[in-house]
């Protein structure tokens, strides 16, 4: 899975890996031989014949690189396959066609781009030949918030079969600077501003307890990180001030899922102390905690 930022190139890439299944020269999957079939699977009929058709070259669209040179394969229009010289053939489907033309086709890979349904997903994974393996792969932008594909590939990521990438928008070489700035304003006040500009998952209308705008005002205030020896081998901090101390035992890994549990204050006349507890999700381990006053 790829997921990534509006712009990143996310379905670029995508399409990079499909020519080379279909051309049978991925270069970490040499058991995969060609000629063979395989799908690009888009979420809208339009959005295949306005994206993707360009990306094959069949649609000339002058924003568009193609991956595929002009005239390279020949397109059916009628059958929506794209044949290469070596005679693997590309189909393009859309999941508006609905979970039954996703039944028993013979393929090899299938792409996705943007996040399908879980039955169309599962769906095209079924396998024609029982020692033979579907290679799936999803290009998106996780702009529906915590759904089935995190809870299948961020929670519960099995070894050697899931492979998780991340791609923010400032990871496109042909994205400016200045780009990345105009977008960040124009998803000012957007509940999925991360996804949209670093391919981050993020619950989408929920609402967190824990009063995070002081904490974010502090932590722009604050000293720079400094090590020091601590209860594990390494344990990282901030030097305390009259707020209160934020203490990590790991530094952060972009695209890691992390979940936080707040103990807020009581409200007493004297003030109290909240705590935050920063927590990785997939093997729930404590990573950070914070203790102040906000």
């Amino acid at each position: 899975m790829l997921a990534g930022g509006n712009g990143s190139g996310k379905t670029f890439a995508g399409i990079c890996e499909a020519r080379l299944f279909a051309e049978g020269r991925h270069p970490a999957r040499p058991d995969v031989t060609a000629p063979n079939a395989g799908w690009i699977t888009s979420l809208t009929y339009n959005v295949s014949e306005q994206i993707i058709e360009p990306y094959l070259g069949i649609r000339p669209d002058p924003e568009i690189d193609p991956i595929f040179p002009a005239g390279y394969g020949q397109w059916s229009a009628s059958r929506r396959t794209f044949t290469l010289p070596n005679g693997s053939v590309i189909g393009l489907m859309s999941c508006d066609q609905g979970v039954l033309k996703f039944q028993a086709a013979k393929k090899r890979w299938v792409m996705f781009d943007e996040e399908p349904p879980q039955d169309i997903y599962r769906e095209a994974g079924a396998r024609i030949r029982p020692d033979q393996r579907v290679d799936r792969w999803i290009c998106m932008t996780p702009i529906q918030g915590l759904t089935w594909v995190y809870d299948q590939f961020i929670l519960r990521p099995v070894a050697g079969r899931h492979f998780i990438a991340f791609a923010p928008l400032s990871s496109n070489p042909k994205v400016s600077a200045r780009q990345v700035a105009e977008a960040e304003e124009s998803y000012r006040g957007d509940p999925v501003k991360v996804a949209r500009l670093l391919g981050s998952f993020t619950a989408v209308g929920e609402r967190t307890a824990f009063p995070f705008d002081p904490l974010h005002r502090w932590l722009e205030q604050s000293p720079s990180w400094s090590a020091e020896r601590g209860w594990l081998d390494s344990k990282l901090e901030f030097n305390p001030d009259a707020n209160g101390q934020l203490t990590s035992w790991r530094e952060p890994e972009f695209g890691m899922p992390y979940a936080i549990g707040a103990d807020v204050s009581e409200g007493l006349e004297a003030g109290a102390w909240s705590v935050g507890s920063v927590w990785r999700v997939p093997d729930l381990e404590q990573v950070a905690e914070w203790r102040g006053r906000v």
